[in-house]
């Protein structure tokens, strides 16, 4: 399910566990959060930089909602 709630800052709030094959937005973050290794801001801890988030950053286009492929690692 996409997390539809949004704090006073904007952003969602951080997941209690990774939403396996569900939608997620590049600013969720989960606790089993892992840095991609081929995107330069990795360092920044949310779903669109997690080595399990699949945005189609592969691709021509990325998606603006990804999938959670939690454990499969992505690029």
């Amino acid at each position: 399910m996409l997390e539809t709630m949004t704090t006073i800052r904007g952003k969602p709030p951080e997941l209690d566990a990774p939403p396996v094959g569900q939608n997620i937005l590049p600013e969720q973050v989960c606790p089993r959060w892992q840095p991609r290794t081929t995107v330069m801001m990795a360092a920044f801890r949310e779903c669109w930089n997690c080595r399990y988030a699949d945005f189609h950053l592969d691709r021509k286009k990325a998606l603006e909602v990804g999938v959670c492929e939690y454990p499969s690692v992505k690029i």
